[in-house]
């Protein structure tokens, strides 16, 4: 999951403004491109994004859909 273009995560990641600490912040991130091999459990590097959202994370929650506009994935790491 490292190879993202920094438009399509930067608008497909969403952070709660003011609090951006783990534990008290959501980080929601949605590939351009469906990534099949996301799971939870698994490591995670977000760069580039904001300062106090960029490092390693754990996923959490993985969510596949697939529809006429092809796969989408919803990954949603541990903010714990």
């Amino acid at each position: 999951m490292k190879s993202r273009p920094k438009a399509a995560a930067s608008a497909a990641a969403e952070a709660k403004p003011g609090s951006l600490k783990r534990g008290e912040a959501t980080l929601t991130i949605n590939p351009a491109v469906g990534r099949p091999s996301a799971a939870a459990e698994a490591p995670l590097t977000v760069s580039g994004l904001h300062p106090d959202a960029d490092g390693s994370w754990t996923v959490d929650k993985v969510t596949h859909t697939f529809d006429a506009q092809g796969l989408k994935s919803m990954v949603e790491p541990d903010t714990k």
